[in-house]
């Protein structure tokens, strides 16, 4: 389940460029913050104390921003070049 959000995320963002991108990621983090402090989803599998789950689910969120922002600023842009 937690590698299925990358692929999703990239679909939205080479579609709907940037702002479907942060639209999604904006959905990852509310659905996967309160699964992870409730110890349940897909970082509940880290065996360790609510402060690390956090932090490994920050991490998640930051890598896959940075992917599907760059897709979706790259998109953005083609997009913009060819209606000129």
């Amino acid at each position: 389940l937690l590698f299925l959000v990358t692929p999703v995320l990239v679909w939205l963002a080479f579609f709907g460029g940037a702002r479907r991108a942060a639209q999604g990621m904006l959905a990852v983090a509310a659905i996967a913050l309160p699964l992870t402090l409730n110890g349940q989803g897909p970082i509940s599998l880290v065996q360790a104390g609510d402060v690390t789950r956090v932090i490994v689910l920050q991490v998640f969120l930051i890598t896959n921003a940075i992917l599907a922002m760059a897709v979706g600023a790259i998109m953005s842009e083609r997009r913009r070049l060819f209606v000129q």
